[in-house]
């Protein structure tokens, strides 16, 4: 039993954390003034992720403010203006001191109808009301003016024991709006916490309807959580396959479950984790990598052979192919643009060569480094090294390296040459040549390019007299 003094003792702790809080953080200094300010009319308190956050400890992004000052007020009190059709919600976005908040009225919801959103709302007077509609009890604390918290369902308590729980009945929460079924995996996942029992079973009964849920939410979630790290994507992924959920959204990860590795190349396991593992050595916080290593082996759900016919001996050949095949369709389940999925498909594409090259020629190795996208290959690429154990293979690792810095310095010996950066000029091809515009001039271009890239790889300078008697060449 928790003595009176103990009380006090935290409640100081508690107020100091608050006072430090706001001393650095100028965004909650203005929040507070515009509750001072409407207090003057009404209730009015932080609510949300914000006072989650700093219950935590953590530092905070948008803070909300929801309150019982009609809207016509507030609009009066400051400069206002309004994001499609939230006011019919009772929301109005303010302007105070250079930050913006939006402001809620207490409400009540409807029927969610569509799955969503409510089809209607009640504003009430009262916070405890407003509080009762929210998704989960960490979400639905509140802060006054003074740094106190209003906990009506138990968040600071469920912070404390680190669990994920519904505020009220879990079934009616998730019916009101599907996507909460994947958000309560996603706080889990972010601060490392477990679903609540109740919670749990009831995602567990209804995962099949985030099928229900538009691509673009689905989406959104999973480039938050491959923005908190590779080990909260990682714990991400298998709780989504603890609740039934992953055979829902990404079928081509689950099918990785049962496959397995030969033990000698994958002591830490088969596919699926393989690629958890390889997501636990991402310290990444850039959603794209971790997205790309979590469908970096996505090819091997559909390319399983046997070495001789041994099933002991399972081959993938050509899944790093297949894998950048394959994620096309799953980007269109996801949302994810061109632009995002250009590096992670290259990515897929080439890891693999990272365990070849040794055997493979400057050239080649130049291209990987000349293209845009490297950095995320590179990094990919040791997650999926490092995944296999501590100090697996770590020297041909740190041999890859070093084939990759020898080109990378042979390269930079030219970097401000423009006349070697631009390689082979057509208008020089066809005036050597007698050539127009056409498919043997575009032949030639690309075998001369290739020819000094070569060349430059390994630290050899090419002039254009070099260029001009390799062209007439290779020509004749």
């Amino acid at each position: 039993m928790k003595t009176f003094k103990t009380f006090l003792l935290e409640e100081k702790v508690n107020k100091d954390k608050w006072k430090s809080m706001l001393s650095s953080t100028p965004e909650l200094q203005s929040a507070i003034e515009v509750l001072n300010i409407l207090s003057d009319f009404g209730d009015a308190y932080i609510v949300g992720g914000a006072v989650r956050d700093i219950v935590l400890g953590d530092n905070i992004d948008d803070v909300d403010i929801a309150t019982n000052v009609p809207l016509e007020k507030i609009e009066n009190l400051f400069t206002s203006h309004n994001i499609g059709k939230s006011k019919d919600f009772g929301i109005v976005t303010i302007k105070h001191n250079g930050h913006n908040f939006e402001v809620a009225q207490f409400r009540s919801d409807g029927n969610y109808t569509d799955g969503r959103r409510p089809d209607t709302i009640k504003i009430v007077k009262d916070f405890k009301d407003d509080a009762s509609r929210r998704d989960f009890t960490i979400n639905a604390m509140a802060i006054d003016k003074d740094g106190n918290i209003i906990d009506h369902f138990g968040g600071k308590k469920d912070i404390k024991n680190k669990v994920i729980k519904t505020v009220r009945d879990a079934k009616e929460r998730f019916e009101e709006d599907k996507l909460r079924l994947l958000r309560a995996v996603r706080f889990a996942a972010k601060l490392g916490f477990e679903l609540e029992p109740e919670t749990k079973k009831a995602i567990q009964n209804m995962s099949g309807d985030i099928t229900k849920v538009v691509k673009e939410r689905i989406g959104k979630e999973f480039k938050k959580v491959a923005g908190y790290g590779g080990k909260k994507l990682a714990k991400f992924i298998h709780i989504l396959d603890e609740v039934d959920m992953l055979d829902k959204i990404l079928p081509e990860l689950s099918k990785l479950i049962p496959l397995k590795h030969k033990e000698s190349n994958h002591p830490e396991g088969g596919p699926f984790l393989h690629t958890l593992k390889a997501l636990e050595h991402s310290d990444y916080k850039d959603a794209i990598t971790n997205l790309a290593i979590l469908f970096h082996d996505i090819g091997k759900s559909v390319t399983l052979g046997y070495k001789d016919d041994d099933k002991d001996q399972p081959t993938y050949f050509g899944h790093d192919k297949s894998g950048s095949t394959m994620f096309d369709s799953i980007a269109k389940k996801l949302d994810i643009s061109n632009k995002e999925k250009e590096p992670i498909k290259f990515a897929i594409e080439n890891h693999m060569k990272f365990h070849r090259l040794h055997d493979m020629n400057s050239k080649k190795i130049a291209k990987l480094i000349q293209d845009p996208n490297f950095k995320v290959l590179k990094d990919v690429a040791y997650a999926d090294w490092m995944s296999r154990g501590k100090g697996h293979k770590q020297d041909e690792w740190e041999r890859a390296l070093r084939i990759i810095d020898k080109v990378r310095s042979n390269l930079d010996k030219f970097k401000d040459r423009p006349a070697q950066q631009k390689l082979v000029d057509g208008n020089d091809v066809m005036k050597w040549t007698g050539l127009s515009q056409g498919k043997e001039l575009g032949n030639l271009i690309k075998d001369a390019s290739e020819w000094v890239l070569d060349r430059m790889s390994n630290g050899i300078e090419t002039t254009s007299d070099d260029i001009k008697e390799y062209i007439l060449k290779i020509k004749n």
